[in-house]
């Protein structure tokens, strides 16, 4: 399986409005999403995420790495 690369902020979006995450705000460029009682945020900045900040958001999420991976080489 890949590994995690850098990705973009409006990617990482998709990915948890795919999982059933619901954006509920919006400070400055960082936008907070929600599903039950997880909640992450993303800044939406005009440069890739890095690696750490990518994997740190998915587990707040409560999801996997792996899972993300599957989701991106589907598209």
């Amino acid at each position: 399986m890949p590994s995690l690369s850098q990705i973009k902020s409006k990617e990482l979006r998709k990915y948890l409005i795919d999982r059933g995450f619901k954006e509920v705000s919006q400070k400055g460029s960082h936008r907070k999403f929600l599903k039950g009682s997880k909640t992450t945020t993303i800044p939406m900045h005009n440069k890739p995420l890095g690696v750490g900040l990518t994997i740190s958001i998915i587990n707040q999420a409560g999801l996997s790495v792996e899972d993300f991976l599957k989701w991106k080489n589907k598209k």
